[in-house]
Protein backbone atom coordinates (compact mmCIF):
# COMPACT_ATOMS: atom_id res chain seq x y z
CA UNK A 1 0.00 0.00 0.00
CA UNK A 2 3.26 2.53 0.38
CA UNK A 3 3.56 2.23 -2.99
CA UNK A 4 0.04 2.28 -4.37
CA UNK A 5 -0.85 4.49 -7.04
CA UNK A 6 -3.01 7.86 -5.44
CA UNK A 7 -5.63 9.84 -7.85
CA UNK A 8 -7.31 12.39 -6.87
CA UNK A 9 -9.62 13.86 -8.11
CA UNK A 10 -12.66 16.71 -7.66
CA UNK A 11 -14.74 16.16 -4.59
CA UNK A 12 -18.05 17.87 -5.11
CA UNK A 13 -20.52 19.61 -2.87
CA UNK A 14 -23.51 20.79 -3.47
CA UNK A 15 -23.49 22.66 -6.86
CA UNK A 16 -19.67 23.70 -6.29
CA UNK A 17 -16.71 21.69 -6.60
CA UNK A 18 -13.12 21.90 -4.50
CA UNK A 19 -10.09 20.36 -5.75
CA UNK A 20 -8.76 18.44 -2.84
CA UNK A 21 -5.61 17.29 -4.96
CA UNK A 22 -4.08 17.29 -8.19
CA UNK A 23 -3.36 13.52 -9.91
CA UNK A 24 -0.38 12.08 -9.21
CA UNK A 25 1.79 9.44 -11.24
CA UNK A 26 2.40 5.83 -9.39
CA UNK A 27 5.73 6.57 -7.25
CA UNK A 28 7.41 5.28 -3.87
CA UNK A 29 7.09 7.77 -0.98
CA UNK A 30 8.19 7.49 2.62
CA UNK A 31 6.00 6.92 5.44
CA UNK A 32 6.27 10.61 6.52
CA UNK A 33 5.12 11.55 3.09
CA UNK A 34 2.01 9.90 2.79
CA UNK A 35 1.13 10.97 6.64
CA UNK A 36 1.65 14.73 5.60
CA UNK A 37 -0.56 14.04 2.23
CA UNK A 38 -3.00 12.02 3.86
CA UNK A 39 -3.10 15.09 7.07
CA UNK A 40 -3.21 17.86 3.90
CA UNK A 41 -6.14 15.50 2.46
CA UNK A 42 -7.92 15.53 5.62
CA UNK A 43 -8.09 19.09 6.39
CA UNK A 44 -9.42 20.42 3.17
CA UNK A 45 -12.28 17.65 3.16
CA UNK A 46 -13.41 19.34 6.82
CA UNK A 47 -13.25 22.79 5.48
CA UNK A 48 -15.38 21.45 2.19
CA UNK A 49 -17.99 20.43 4.65
CA UNK A 50 -17.93 23.45 6.81
CA UNK A 51 -18.55 25.14 3.32
CA UNK A 52 -21.60 22.71 2.94
CA UNK A 53 -23.12 23.57 6.30
CA UNK A 54 -22.78 27.78 5.64
CA UNK A 55 -24.28 26.77 2.52
CA UNK A 56 -27.11 25.51 4.28
CA UNK A 57 -28.84 28.76 4.98
CA UNK A 58 -31.35 28.72 2.49
CA UNK A 59 -31.56 28.01 -1.50
CA UNK A 60 -29.74 30.66 -2.53
CA UNK A 61 -26.19 31.03 -1.92
CA UNK A 62 -25.06 33.11 0.91
CA UNK A 63 -23.65 36.46 0.06
CA UNK A 64 -20.84 37.97 2.20
CA UNK A 65 -21.48 41.45 3.96
CA UNK A 66 -19.82 44.03 6.59
CA UNK A 67 -19.09 42.28 10.20
CA UNK A 68 -18.84 38.85 8.99
CA UNK A 69 -16.25 36.64 10.21
CA UNK A 70 -14.82 34.10 8.62
CA UNK A 71 -11.94 31.27 8.32
CA UNK A 72 -9.53 30.90 5.27
CA UNK A 73 -7.43 28.30 4.96
CA UNK A 74 -5.14 28.26 1.64
CA UNK A 75 -3.87 24.77 0.92
CA UNK A 76 -0.72 24.79 -1.93
CA UNK A 77 1.92 22.26 -2.14
CA UNK A 78 5.57 22.82 -2.72
CA UNK A 79 8.57 19.80 -3.51
CA UNK A 80 5.65 17.66 -2.00
CA UNK A 81 5.69 19.46 1.05
CA UNK A 82 1.67 21.46 2.59
CA UNK A 83 2.31 24.37 3.14
CA UNK A 84 -0.77 27.10 4.12
CA UNK A 85 0.52 30.64 3.26
CA UNK A 86 -2.87 32.03 4.39
CA UNK A 87 -4.76 30.37 7.42
CA UNK A 88 -6.78 32.50 10.13
CA UNK A 89 -9.74 34.44 10.88
CA UNK A 90 -10.83 37.70 8.75
CA UNK A 91 -13.61 40.19 9.29
CA UNK A 92 -15.08 41.88 6.62
CA UNK A 93 -15.19 45.73 6.97
CA UNK A 94 -17.51 48.56 6.73
CA UNK A 95 -16.81 48.65 2.99
CA UNK A 96 -17.29 45.09 2.18
CA UNK A 97 -13.49 44.28 1.94
CA UNK A 98 -11.46 41.50 3.72
CA UNK A 99 -7.84 41.87 4.57
CA UNK A 100 -5.52 39.38 4.02
CA UNK A 101 -1.72 38.24 4.16
CA UNK A 102 0.63 38.63 0.97
CA UNK A 103 -2.67 39.64 -1.30
CA UNK A 104 -4.51 42.34 1.09
CA UNK A 105 -7.67 43.78 0.83
CA UNK A 106 -10.15 41.47 -1.55
CA UNK A 107 -13.82 42.45 -2.42
CA UNK A 108 -16.04 40.41 -0.21
CA UNK A 109 -19.65 42.62 -0.63
CA UNK A 110 -22.47 40.71 -2.33
CA UNK A 111 -19.85 37.37 -2.38
CA UNK A 112 -20.52 33.90 -2.42
CA UNK A 113 -17.80 31.58 -0.59
CA UNK A 114 -16.82 29.85 -3.34
CA UNK A 115 -16.93 33.24 -5.65
CA UNK A 116 -14.34 34.77 -2.72
CA UNK A 117 -12.76 31.66 -2.33
CA UNK A 118 -11.92 31.55 -6.33
CA UNK A 119 -10.97 35.13 -6.37
CA UNK A 120 -8.17 34.24 -3.07
CA UNK A 121 -6.84 31.58 -5.06
CA UNK A 122 -6.64 33.88 -8.40
CA UNK A 123 -4.61 36.50 -6.39
CA UNK A 124 -2.33 34.44 -4.61
CA UNK A 125 -1.30 32.54 -7.71
CA UNK A 126 -0.44 35.87 -9.76
CA UNK A 127 0.93 37.42 -6.16
CA UNK A 128 2.98 34.34 -5.87
CA UNK A 129 3.79 33.12 -9.17
CA UNK A 130 2.80 29.65 -9.15
CA UNK A 131 2.13 27.50 -11.81
CA UNK A 132 -0.98 26.34 -10.10
CA UNK A 133 -3.63 28.13 -8.15
CA UNK A 134 -3.52 26.97 -4.61
CA UNK A 135 -6.80 25.44 -3.02
CA UNK A 136 -8.80 27.77 -0.71
CA UNK A 137 -11.39 26.90 1.47
CA UNK A 138 -13.47 28.96 3.54
CA UNK A 139 -15.92 29.33 5.89
CA UNK A 140 -17.78 31.50 8.08
CA UNK A 141 -17.05 31.74 12.14
CA UNK A 142 -19.64 34.26 13.02
CA UNK A 143 -22.54 35.86 10.69
CA UNK A 144 -23.36 39.47 10.74
CA UNK A 145 -25.59 40.70 13.52
CA UNK A 146 -29.39 41.42 13.53
CA UNK A 147 -31.90 43.99 14.94
CA UNK A 148 -35.08 43.75 16.72
CA UNK A 149 -36.81 46.85 17.95
CA UNK A 150 -40.23 48.09 18.72
CA UNK A 151 -42.30 46.63 21.57
CA UNK A 152 -39.84 43.81 22.86
CA UNK A 153 -37.90 44.06 26.19
CA UNK A 154 -34.35 44.53 25.14
CA UNK A 155 -34.16 45.89 21.81
CA UNK A 156 -31.06 45.97 19.63
CA UNK A 157 -28.16 44.17 17.97
CA UNK A 158 -27.64 40.62 18.36
CA UNK A 159 -25.98 37.79 16.82
CA UNK A 160 -27.74 35.71 14.14
CA UNK A 161 -27.82 32.10 14.27
CA UNK A 162 -28.75 29.86 11.45
CA UNK A 163 -32.52 29.03 10.48
CA UNK A 164 -33.48 31.41 12.88
CA UNK A 165 -37.45 32.53 12.60
CA UNK A 166 -39.35 35.78 14.16
CA UNK A 167 -40.47 34.23 17.11
CA UNK A 168 -36.79 32.88 17.86
CA UNK A 169 -35.40 36.74 17.74
CA UNK A 170 -38.35 38.23 20.02
CA UNK A 171 -37.29 35.33 22.84
CA UNK A 172 -33.70 36.63 22.09
CA UNK A 173 -34.87 39.77 23.34
CA UNK A 174 -36.30 39.07 26.49
CA UNK A 175 -40.20 38.42 24.84
CA UNK A 176 -42.73 41.46 24.47
CA UNK A 177 -42.11 44.75 25.96
CA UNK A 178 -42.81 43.61 30.53
CA UNK A 179 -45.75 45.55 30.37
CA UNK A 180 -47.18 43.95 27.48
CA UNK A 181 -46.00 40.41 28.95
CA UNK A 182 -47.28 41.29 32.25
CA UNK A 183 -50.78 41.48 30.93
CA UNK A 184 -51.35 38.14 30.85
CA UNK A 185 -50.19 38.01 34.22
CA UNK A 186 -52.99 40.68 35.02
CA UNK A 187 -55.51 38.54 33.56
CA UNK A 188 -54.75 35.24 35.12
CA UNK A 189 -55.00 37.34 38.29
CA UNK A 190 -58.31 38.90 36.83
CA UNK A 191 -59.58 35.28 36.50
CA UNK A 192 -58.33 34.04 39.86
CA UNK A 193 -60.01 37.19 41.70
CA UNK A 194 -63.25 36.30 40.04
CA UNK A 195 -63.10 33.09 41.08
CA UNK A 196 -62.69 34.30 44.65
CA UNK A 197 -65.20 36.29 44.09
CA UNK A 198 -67.81 33.42 42.87
CA UNK A 199 -66.50 31.55 46.25
CA UNK A 200 -67.59 34.53 48.62
CA UNK A 201 -71.00 34.94 46.64
CA UNK A 202 -71.61 31.08 47.23
CA UNK A 203 -70.39 31.45 51.00
CA UNK A 204 -72.78 34.46 51.41
CA UNK A 205 -75.50 32.39 50.58
CA UNK A 206 -74.65 29.38 52.59
CA UNK A 207 -74.18 32.09 55.53
CA UNK A 208 -77.76 33.97 54.91
CA UNK A 209 -79.30 30.73 54.71
CA UNK A 210 -77.68 29.21 57.94
CA UNK A 211 -78.93 32.56 59.39
CA UNK A 212 -82.21 32.07 58.07
CA UNK A 213 -82.58 28.49 60.02
CA UNK A 214 -81.19 29.54 63.04
CA UNK A 215 -83.11 32.45 63.57
CA UNK A 216 -85.66 29.94 63.04
CA UNK A 217 -84.75 27.52 65.75
CA UNK A 218 -84.25 31.02 68.05
CA UNK A 219 -87.79 32.22 67.61
CA UNK A 220 -89.46 28.19 67.79
CA UNK A 221 -90.36 28.68 64.22
CA UNK A 222 -92.19 25.72 62.25
CA UNK A 223 -90.29 26.36 59.40
CA UNK A 224 -87.49 28.32 58.00
CA UNK A 225 -88.00 32.28 56.42
CA UNK A 226 -85.37 32.31 53.55
CA UNK A 227 -84.87 35.48 52.31
CA UNK A 228 -86.88 36.13 49.46
CA UNK A 229 -84.05 36.53 46.83
CA UNK A 230 -82.69 33.39 47.63
CA UNK A 231 -86.19 31.67 47.37
CA UNK A 232 -86.44 33.77 43.31
CA UNK A 233 -83.40 31.47 42.74
CA UNK A 234 -84.16 28.29 43.54
CA UNK A 235 -84.02 26.80 40.65
CA UNK A 236 -79.92 27.12 40.34
CA UNK A 237 -78.77 23.71 41.56
CA UNK A 238 -76.63 25.10 44.35
CA UNK A 239 -79.12 26.86 45.82
CA UNK A 240 -81.83 24.94 45.57
CA UNK A 241 -79.21 21.89 47.45
CA UNK A 242 -78.52 24.99 49.93
CA UNK A 243 -81.69 25.62 50.90
CA UNK A 244 -82.63 21.89 50.74
CA UNK A 245 -79.81 20.93 53.46
CA UNK A 246 -80.46 23.75 56.11
CA UNK A 247 -84.05 22.64 55.80
CA UNK A 248 -83.00 19.02 56.55
CA UNK A 249 -80.93 20.66 59.25
CA UNK A 250 -83.44 22.05 60.92
CA UNK A 251 -86.17 19.05 60.85
CA UNK A 252 -83.38 17.25 62.12
CA UNK A 253 -82.97 19.62 65.06
CA UNK A 254 -86.39 19.97 66.01
CA UNK A 255 -87.31 16.07 65.81
CA UNK A 256 -84.43 15.88 68.37
CA UNK A 257 -85.43 18.78 70.66
CA UNK A 258 -89.24 17.07 70.66
CA UNK A 259 -87.70 13.51 70.98
CA UNK A 260 -85.78 14.91 74.32
CA UNK A 261 -88.67 17.28 75.80
CA UNK A 262 -91.08 14.41 75.16
CA UNK A 263 -88.23 12.07 77.34
CA UNK A 264 -87.91 14.68 79.87
CA UNK A 265 -91.92 14.58 80.36
CA UNK A 266 -92.19 10.98 80.36
CA UNK A 267 -89.14 11.11 83.06
CA UNK A 268 -91.50 14.19 84.84
CA UNK A 269 -94.59 12.26 84.83
CA UNK A 270 -93.05 8.82 86.40
CA UNK A 271 -91.82 11.33 89.25
CA UNK A 272 -95.51 12.39 89.90
CA UNK A 273 -96.90 8.81 89.73
CA UNK A 274 -94.01 7.99 92.53
CA UNK A 275 -94.95 11.20 94.34
CA UNK A 276 -98.72 9.93 94.51
CA UNK A 277 -97.72 6.68 95.49
CA UNK A 278 -95.58 7.50 98.20
CA UNK A 279 -97.93 10.23 99.71
CA UNK A 280 -100.59 7.19 99.56
CA UNK A 281 -98.30 4.77 100.81
CA UNK A 282 -96.94 7.37 103.85
CA UNK A 283 -100.55 8.25 104.70
CA UNK A 284 -101.34 4.55 105.22
CA UNK A 285 -98.58 4.29 107.85
CA UNK A 286 -99.50 7.68 109.35
CA UNK A 287 -103.10 5.82 109.84
CA UNK A 288 -101.29 2.54 111.18
CA UNK A 289 -99.18 4.79 113.63
CA UNK A 290 -101.99 6.05 115.13
CA UNK A 291 -103.58 2.78 115.40
CA UNK A 292 -100.58 1.37 117.04
CA UNK A 293 -100.27 4.02 119.59
CA UNK A 294 -103.58 3.94 120.95
CA UNK A 295 -103.27 -0.08 121.32
CA UNK A 296 -100.15 0.91 123.25
CA UNK A 297 -102.16 3.52 124.92
CA UNK A 298 -105.23 1.02 125.64
CA UNK A 299 -102.85 -1.86 126.80
CA UNK A 300 -101.12 0.71 129.09
CA UNK A 301 -104.29 1.74 130.70
CA UNK A 302 -105.41 -2.01 131.10
CA UNK A 303 -102.07 -3.19 132.85
CA UNK A 304 -102.47 0.09 135.15
CA UNK A 305 -105.59 -1.99 136.59
CA UNK A 306 -104.34 -5.57 135.99
CA UNK A 307 -106.63 -6.50 133.29
CA UNK A 308 -103.56 -7.03 131.04
CA UNK A 309 -101.42 -9.44 130.27
CA UNK A 310 -97.51 -9.62 131.03
CA UNK A 311 -95.23 -9.90 127.57
CA UNK A 312 -98.08 -7.34 124.99
CA UNK A 313 -96.19 -4.02 125.51
CA UNK A 314 -92.62 -5.05 124.40
CA UNK A 315 -94.76 -6.02 121.15
CA UNK A 316 -97.13 -3.35 120.45
CA UNK A 317 -93.80 -0.76 121.21
CA UNK A 318 -91.78 -2.83 118.81
CA UNK A 319 -94.89 -2.38 116.12
CA UNK A 320 -94.92 1.59 116.77
CA UNK A 321 -91.65 2.05 116.32
CA UNK A 322 -91.54 -0.27 113.23
CA UNK A 323 -94.71 1.97 111.67
CA UNK A 324 -92.88 5.44 112.74
CA UNK A 325 -89.51 3.99 110.94
CA UNK A 326 -91.27 3.16 107.86
CA UNK A 327 -93.31 6.87 108.07
CA UNK A 328 -90.14 8.83 108.39
CA UNK A 329 -88.68 6.75 105.53
CA UNK A 330 -91.57 7.15 103.21
CA UNK A 331 -91.29 10.82 103.82
CA UNK A 332 -87.96 10.71 102.97
CA UNK A 333 -88.15 9.17 100.00
CA UNK A 334 -91.03 11.53 98.98
CA UNK A 335 -88.41 14.15 99.22
CA UNK A 336 -85.88 13.08 97.32
CA UNK A 337 -88.64 12.03 94.23
CA UNK A 338 -89.36 16.13 94.61
CA UNK A 339 -85.94 16.62 94.56
CA UNK A 340 -85.39 14.78 91.10
CA UNK A 341 -88.11 15.88 89.50
CA UNK A 342 -87.15 19.49 90.12
CA UNK A 343 -83.57 18.18 88.71
CA UNK A 344 -85.17 17.00 85.58
CA UNK A 345 -87.38 20.16 85.21
CA UNK A 346 -83.95 21.85 85.31
CA UNK A 347 -82.28 19.92 83.26
CA UNK A 348 -85.13 20.70 80.48
CA UNK A 349 -85.43 24.48 81.12
CA UNK A 350 -81.35 24.54 80.84
CA UNK A 351 -81.34 22.16 77.34
CA UNK A 352 -83.90 24.58 76.15
CA UNK A 353 -81.66 27.55 77.22
CA UNK A 354 -78.62 25.94 76.09
CA UNK A 355 -80.00 25.40 72.42
CA UNK A 356 -81.00 29.21 72.80
CA UNK A 357 -77.39 30.21 73.78
CA UNK A 358 -75.78 28.08 71.15
CA UNK A 359 -78.02 29.02 68.20
CA UNK A 360 -77.51 32.72 69.41
CA UNK A 361 -73.84 32.38 69.16
CA UNK A 362 -73.89 30.69 65.68
CA UNK A 363 -76.14 33.46 64.47
CA UNK A 364 -73.51 36.11 66.08
CA UNK A 365 -70.65 34.37 64.29
CA UNK A 366 -72.19 33.69 61.22
CA UNK A 367 -73.52 37.28 60.45
CA UNK A 368 -69.85 38.14 61.71
CA UNK A 369 -68.11 36.33 59.03
CA UNK A 370 -71.15 37.23 56.32
CA UNK A 371 -69.90 41.10 57.20
CA UNK A 372 -66.75 40.02 56.63
CA UNK A 373 -67.40 38.40 53.13
CA UNK A 374 -69.30 41.62 52.15
CA UNK A 375 -66.21 43.29 52.93
CA UNK A 376 -63.89 41.17 51.19
CA UNK A 377 -66.21 40.71 47.88
CA UNK A 378 -66.24 44.39 47.96
CA UNK A 379 -62.10 44.81 47.70
CA UNK A 380 -62.16 41.53 45.10
CA UNK A 381 -64.55 43.90 43.21
CA UNK A 382 -62.89 46.56 43.38
CA UNK A 383 -59.38 44.90 42.29
CA UNK A 384 -61.32 43.90 39.38
CA UNK A 385 -62.24 46.66 38.49
CA UNK A 386 -59.17 48.44 38.34
CA UNK A 387 -57.47 45.58 36.51
CA UNK A 388 -60.26 46.37 33.98
CA UNK A 389 -58.76 50.16 33.60
CA UNK A 390 -55.35 49.07 33.61
CA UNK A 391 -55.40 45.77 31.76
CA UNK A 392 -53.36 45.86 28.04
CA UNK A 393 -54.69 42.72 26.66
CA UNK A 394 -52.59 41.53 23.59
CA UNK A 395 -54.47 42.44 20.97
CA UNK A 396 -52.44 41.52 17.01
CA UNK A 397 -48.73 41.49 16.81
CA UNK A 398 -47.95 42.72 13.95
CA UNK A 399 -44.34 42.13 12.32
CA UNK A 400 -41.88 43.72 9.88
CA UNK A 401 -38.76 42.86 8.29
CA UNK A 402 -36.11 45.45 6.46
CA UNK A 403 -33.63 43.55 4.73
CA UNK A 404 -30.24 45.09 3.49
CA UNK A 405 -31.31 44.79 -0.31
CA UNK A 406 -34.66 46.27 0.06
CA UNK A 407 -34.96 48.96 -1.17
CA UNK A 408 -35.08 52.71 1.33
CA UNK A 409 -38.00 52.55 3.31
CA UNK A 410 -39.94 49.65 2.32
CA UNK A 411 -40.74 46.67 4.98
CA UNK A 412 -41.69 43.33 4.42
CA UNK A 413 -44.53 41.53 6.41
CA UNK A 414 -43.50 38.86 8.27
CA UNK A 415 -45.11 36.00 10.85
CA UNK A 416 -43.80 34.42 13.53
CA UNK A 417 -42.36 31.20 11.64
CA UNK A 418 -40.43 33.99 8.97
CA UNK A 419 -36.81 33.25 8.49
CA UNK A 420 -34.61 35.76 9.64
CA UNK A 421 -31.85 36.82 7.70
CA UNK A 422 -28.04 38.33 8.27
CA UNK A 423 -28.67 41.98 8.81
CA UNK A 424 -32.61 42.30 9.13
CA UNK A 425 -33.90 44.86 10.66
CA UNK A 426 -37.28 43.48 12.67
CA UNK A 427 -40.29 46.09 13.95
CA UNK A 428 -42.13 44.49 16.23
CA UNK A 429 -45.66 46.05 17.17
CA UNK A 430 -48.16 45.04 19.56
CA UNK A 431 -51.33 46.33 19.44
CA UNK A 432 -53.23 47.23 22.70
CA UNK A 433 -56.90 46.77 23.33
CA UNK A 434 -59.18 46.69 26.86
CA UNK A 435 -61.38 44.28 27.03
CA UNK A 436 -63.99 43.95 29.47
CA UNK A 437 -62.56 41.55 32.55
CA UNK A 438 -65.35 42.40 34.63
CA UNK A 439 -68.40 39.81 33.82
CA UNK A 440 -71.71 40.70 34.77
CA UNK A 441 -71.71 37.05 36.06
CA UNK A 442 -68.80 38.23 38.68
CA UNK A 443 -71.75 40.80 40.27
CA UNK A 444 -73.85 38.11 41.71
CA UNK A 445 -77.15 38.81 42.96
CA UNK A 446 -77.54 42.01 45.06
CA UNK A 447 -76.64 40.67 48.59
CA UNK A 448 -78.54 41.53 51.02
CA UNK A 449 -76.82 41.59 54.79
CA UNK A 450 -79.58 41.68 57.62
CA UNK A 451 -80.08 44.45 59.96
CA UNK A 452 -77.90 43.21 63.20
CA UNK A 453 -80.41 42.97 66.09
CA UNK A 454 -83.80 41.78 64.75
CA UNK A 455 -83.87 38.86 65.48
CA UNK A 456 -80.74 38.31 67.43
CA UNK A 457 -81.82 40.98 70.25
CA UNK A 458 -85.34 39.17 70.36
CA UNK A 459 -84.05 35.85 70.67
CA UNK A 460 -81.44 37.27 74.18
CA UNK A 461 -84.29 39.03 75.68
CA UNK A 462 -86.07 35.89 75.67
CA UNK A 463 -82.99 34.04 76.60
CA UNK A 464 -82.62 35.53 79.59
CA UNK A 465 -86.23 35.35 80.77
CA UNK A 466 -86.78 32.90 83.94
Amino acid sequence: MIAAELYFQRFTVGAHHYLVGPAQESRYWSTRSIFRRWHGYFSACVLAFASLWCGSLGAQEYELGPQDKIRVAVVEWVLEELRSPINGEFTVGSTGLVSLPLIGDVSALGTTLPGLAASISEKLKAKLELSEEPKTSIEIVAFRPFYILGDVERPGEYAYRPAMTVLQAISLAGGFRRSEAGALQLKREADSLRSEMTAGLHAMDEHRAREARLEAEIESRPSIQFPDDLLGRQKEPAIAELLHGETLLFEARRRALASNMQSSSRLITLFDEEATSLGRYSAALAEQREMTSRQLKLFLSLKERGLALPGRELDLERALADVQSRHREAGAQTIRNAQERARAEAAVAQSLEQRQMEAITQLRETRTATETLRQRNDRTRAAISMIQTIYPDHGRQDYAIVRPDSPAGSQAAAHESTAIRPGDVLQVTVRQQHPQLLEPSVEGPDQHVPEQGTGLVAAEERAGEP
